[in-house]
Parts: C-alpha cells; structure tokens; sequence
C-alpha cells in the first residue's frame, strides 16, 4: 500500500461501521465496532414502512456514520434490477439520515453466509443469514481497504 491517503484508510479501519445487506423481504444488519477488525452479525429486520428510520436509530445507538450497503451483481459482475434497488435504498438512506453510505460488492454473500452457519432448519436460516452475510461484506469492505 503506498502512502497516499493511508491516514485516511488507517482513520476508516477503525471507525464503527454498519453493514446492511438488502433484500426485498429482509434486510441483514452487521456491525464493526471502532479498533476491531471482524464484523458480528446484530440482527434480520423485515423490509417494511419504518426501516430507513430503524436502520439511522441503530447507527445512532452505535454512534456510526458510516453505513456500507451491498451491491449486488451477477455472475458476470452486471448490473440487474436487485443493484438498482440496492443503489435506491442507499440513496433513501442517506437522505433520510444524513449518514455516509458506501456501496460494497456483495459478491457470494449469501453463499459463503451458508456456509459459516452450517447446516440450520430454514427457519433458522430465514433468521440469520442475511445478518451474517451483511457481516461478511463489512469483512469484505474492510479487506478491500487494505490491499
């Protein structure tokens, strides 16, 4: 890594950040706190009236600007019509709340998220995958900023 903004990478490393991977019924929440370096999974909230506001209370509560949200693409690395709902809940996002918000390439997410929880009912699943894979893409972020 050259010189070049490595004070401002060395600052975002250890500032708290909220990971939040979306989906159309479900909405995974992660979060990093300040001078770790792993994500936790926090919690599976419905996608539903109110959540914009939910999501600006839980950074509040964390005291984080920062909110990194999943960029899903295919296989191919294209755009599809679940990135332009990922680039419009970000946009409603940081107008709503006044936050930063950083798109992310969520990227085999959910796959690898499968594969941490291991063999769950789908019930348990429903419950904890998409959290664990907002944990995962805030793992992601933060390994991008030091390569």
């Amino acid at each position: 890594m050259s010189d070049m903004g490595g004070e401002h990478i060395e600052a975002a490393i250890h500032e708290p950040l909220l990971g939040v991977d979306t989906g159309d019924v479900r909405i995974g929440i992660a979060i990093k706190s300040a001078d770790v370096t792993r994500a936790e999974p926090v919690c599976v909230i419905k996608n539903e009236t109110g959540v914009l506001a939910r999501i600006a209370e839980m950074a509040q509560k964390n005291k984080i600007e920062t909110v990194v949200v999943g960029l899903p693409r295919d296989i191919n690395g294209n755009e599809t019509a679940q990135t332009r709902k990922a680039r419009s809940f970000a946009g409603e996002l940081a107008d709503e709340s006044g936050l930063h918000i950083i798109l992310h390439d969520e990227f085999a997410t959910s796959e690898r998220a499968r594969e941490r929880l291991g063999n769950l009912s789908r019930e348990e699943e429903k419950a904890q995958l998409d959290a664990m894979a907002a944990a995962i893409l805030l793992d992601d972020y933060m390994e991008s900023m030091v390569e």
